[in-house]
């Protein structure tokens, strides 16, 4: 379809199956059918080509008689979450710029193998309060070590990780975190591999949270420690390999962001030091990292203590203002990652998630390589996945997910109303109808470079 021209899917009879995928093949004069049975049909359209065709896309719905579903209960996730969001967004941009200019790993010093004690002192530079401009250095020490772990507590900090508490934690690294991440990701393969001795450091600080007005920062990972001080202007590196992290978190949310940050220390240093390229896009390195608390098991499994579900209630409870290929520092943006990346994970099984970290490629150009399948006909499938755990469709693979349920989410996707609305490229719209008053639905796409796909099921 050229550009500003229009495509028409009618939702009527034909030879499709239920549940159908539609996408740019099936297209004959710009429209295509699926055929509606059973009393009340389900229907999801997502624009999803490559996340470099952009776009913005009017979808106008007509004939919908819309499903009323009973009321359920969201998460509204609070507005520190978003603005600890923002600030894990702007290190994902600052590391994308980084591996652009800076050096690869042949450029860059090793680090000198040294020999550190439990009790030993470590001084760290830490980005203060999620300002990139605002760094402060601090002391810290050693409470705890293991083969893979240097876990380090500011001073300031003692009274919150007593040496036992922090060898209970490396414990849990090693046996469920540092072994789990590195058998699905991959290893972090950069030269600085904390003193030498392929130790991660792990540094628990107040000075990650604060001082932030209306915010907490869980923890994060930041990419110029992986660099010769000097290489970041003035933002200082402590040349190791370092996950950060809040001195008051819970447990659950402790271990869940130890996965979730060393994973993005692994893509970083896969993407760009092992195999020389661009840092991967926000959007799968954000989606993985979620995914990898899963992994370790804290999660979904967690509750209403984990980070996952709480983004994947914000994303659906306003789907249609999501798009994938651009995303912004929402929850609701989280969660459509999450989602993604677990569908993907209960799908194809945990190997996807490394063959999309262990390569050059980035972007929706990964994931298609990956999978095997256009980016659309993904997204496509994965939203009919969410429909069918939701309202318990009863579709069968690859319509579902495996680790995941309704009762999981505790929520139900927003429809769109019919009538004129807008989406974006690598975006979501759910609608719902009964069919014995509307036999069938007509979906126009107009203006864009792309055609539609869209799932249909009942």
């Amino acid at each position: 379809m050229p550009s500003q021209g229009t495509a028409t899917l009618n939702f009527g009879l034909t030879k499709f199956p239920d549940p159908a995928i539609i996408g740019p093949s099936n297209y004959q004069g710009g429209m295509a059918t699926v055929n509606i049975v059973g009393a009340s049909a389900i229907y999801v359209a997502t624009i999803a080509p490559k996340s470099t065709d952009g776009g913005s896309y009017t979808l106008q719905a007509i004939g919908l008689s819309f499903m009323q579903t009973a009321p359920t209960t969201r998460v509204t996730p609070s507005a520190a979450v978003a603005t600890a969001l923002t600030f894990h967004t702007k290190l994902r941009e600052l590391g994308q710029q980084l591996a652009m200019r800076a050096p690869r790993a042949s450029a860059v010093p090793k680090a000198q193998v040294q020999t550190v004690t439990v009790g030993s002192q470590g001084t760290f530079w830490v980005v203060v309060g999620g300002s990139l401009t605002n760094q402060q250095q601090t002391s810290a020490t050693l409470q705890a070590s293991s083969t893979h772990g240097l876990l380090y507590v500011d001073n300031a900090d003692l009274a919150s990780m007593s040496s036992a508490q922090a060898a209970s934690v490396l414990q849990t690294w090693e046996a469920q975190i540092y072994s789990t991440d590195t058998s699905v990701f991959g290893l972090p393969q950069n030269t600085y591999n904390s003193n030498g001795q392929g130790q991660i450091t792990i540094l628990i600080t107040h000075l990650v949270q604060g001082p932030l007005s209306g915010g907490t920062i869980i923890g994060y990972f930041f990419p110029c420690d992986l660099y010769a001080d000097g290489t970041c202007g003035n933002l200082h590196s402590n040349q190791a390999d370092i996950i950060y992290l809040n001195a008051n978190l819970n447990d659950a949310l402790l271990k869940g962001d130890m996965a979730h940050e060393f994973q993005h220390l692994i893509n970083y240093s896969q993407h760009v030091f092992v195999f020389g390229s661009a840092a991967e896009t926000t959007w799968i390195d954000e989606g993985l990292a979620m995914l990898a608390e899963d992994l370790v098991g804290y999660g979904y499994q967690a509750g209403s203590s984990s980070n996952t579900v709480g983004v994947a209630q914000a994303f659906l409870a306003a789907p249609s203002a999501i798009s994938l290929w651009n995303f912004s520092s929402t929850v609701a943006n989280y969660g459509a990652a999450w989602l993604l990346f677990r569908y993907l994970a209960d799908r194809f099984g945990n190997q996807i998630a490394g063959r999309l970290v262990q390569t050059a490629q980035t972007g929706s150009t990964n994931l298609e390589t990956q999978t095997g399948e256009a980016s659309g006909q993904i997204l496509s499938e994965e939203a009919m996945a969410i429909l069918n755990t939701t309202f318990n469709l009863g579709l069968p693979s690859p319509y579902t997910y495996t680790s995941i349920n309704a009762a999981t989410l505790g929520t139900t996707p927003a429809f769109t109303s019919s009538g004129s609305a807008t989406l974006n490229s690598g975006g979501y719209r759910f609608y719902g109808f009964n069919s014995s008053l509307f036999p069938a639905a007509q979906i126009s796409l107009q203006a864009g470079s792309a055609i539609p796909w869209a799932g249909a099921g009942h």
